[in-house]
């Protein structure tokens, strides 16, 4: 069942500002302002002349930093301005279908921005994913567009968290003149235990972050043949794995330092499972 009902975004529509000496920063938000305004350069301001709804929304763009280009980010989790992995995130117990926003874009040499959403659930002295989303895209768009991030969960589990992570680029190919602008975000529609796969009754990955080797255990209610797959934060598929039995291990040693989608999908394609790791080396 999915209930199409609205539910808010803290601060959302990113009306509502802080000072912090020479950057502002949205409330109920964590920016790369904090990294790159230290080199001068902004990276996440609020944009009041272009907006959606509302007086003001968010300007995301890249900058130089230590001989590298970073993309513009923002999260309502935390960002490390070293590793660029995001954590934590503001408490959420909804099970939401989707979220919803309205973007423009106008990307330099091939970027690509997205914005993901991870539901998490406290397991001890850790947390586990118990479903995720993403939206990508490169094309570049001149008015504001409507996009949702569409939710798939892999557990029944009631979450107790929720990660939002926005990015004007991929890492480590970002390019100085892209600008991405984000306003009026929304959650919307909720789903239910009985919409998860009747196939998967858990799926684990560990250790997170992984470093050469990730450990994959799965417990089905049927034998059936599986596939794990990774994607990057832009939606593409950079591995595959066969599932030949119910806990493998996979060389990840080939993959760059940063936040990986993963699915768990049958022999036709469809989704049976789904989460998010981090590799940190």
């Amino acid at each position: 069942m999915i209930i199409k009902a609205q539910a808010p975004v803290p601060n959302g529509g990113f009306e509502s500002w802080t000072g912090f000496g020479l950057y502002e920063m949205p409330d109920a938000w964590k920016t790369t302002d904090s990294l790159s305004m230290s080199v001068g350069t902004p990276s996440a301001t609020k944009e009041t002349t272009d907006m959606h709804g509302g007086l003001y929304a968010l300007k995301l763009t890249p900058f130089f930093f230590v001989f590298t280009n970073i993309p513009g980010a923002a999260s309502n989790g935390v960002i490390n301005t070293t590793t660029f992995q995001i954590i934590g995130g503001s408490p959420d117990t909804v099970r939401h279908a989707k979220l919803s926003g309205w973007y423009k874009y106008a990307p330099v040499s091939g970027d690509s921005c997205t914005i993901s959403v991870t539901m998490y659930k406290r397991n001890g002295a850790t947390r586990d994913v118990i479903g995720s989303g993403i939206f990508g895209t490169s094309a570049a768009t001149s008015a504001y567009t409507p996009f949702d991030v569409n939710m798939n969960y892999s557990s029944i589990n009631t979450p107790d968290s929720v990660l939002i992570s926005i990015f004007s680029s991929a890492m480590g190919s970002a390019h100085l003149g892209t600008t991405l602008l984000i306003d009026d975000l929304a959650f919307s529609g909720f789903v239910g235990i009985h919409e998860i796969p009747g196939v998967v009754n858990s799926l684990n990955t560990f250790p997170n972050p992984a470093q050469n080797e990730l450990n994959v255990s799965v417990d089905l209610q049927k034998n059936i043949r599986t596939r794990f797959e990774i994607s990057d934060l832009n939606g593409r598929k950079v591995s595959s794995f066969e599932m030949k039995s119910l806990n493998e291990k996979f060389d990840v040693s080939f993959l760059v330092s940063g936040n990986y989608f993963y699915r768990l999908a049958d022999e036709n394609g469809n989704t049976l499972g789904s989460g998010k790791f981090s590799i940190s080396k």
